[in-house]
């Protein structure tokens, strides 16, 4: 498969994640997302299954953090479960958790 040019959203970030969040992302370099960030947060936020298949170092990790980052800031009760296979996600979506 031939590999394409980025495509970025056109929504402004903060359209698309909530405040906080937005601010986050911005704070380590973020500034907006890719298409497929956009439909998949948007999808997420709908209550959709969503699967993201896209090249390594594509932002993937974006399309589950954000909605979740957003509950999570919304609701003190909230919980979040991640179980992923033995790789190890990169250290970027750890910096997120963490602030």
């Amino acid at each position: 498969m031939k590999g394409r040019a980025a495509q970025f959203a056109t929504a402004p970030l903060d359209d698309i994640v909530g405040g906080a969040v937005a601010d986050s992302l911005r704070r380590v370099g973020v500034t907006r997302l890719y298409t497929h960030q956009e439909a998949a947060v948007a999808s997420v936020k709908l209550g959709r299954d969503v699967v993201v298949a896209t090249s390594t170092a594509s932002g993937k990790s974006l399309c589950y953090n954000c909605p979740v980052l957003e509950i999570l800031r919304s609701d003190p009760e909230a919980t979040a479960l991640y179980m992923f296979p033995t790789k190890v996600s990169k250290p970027f979506s750890l910096l997120l958790i963490i602030d």
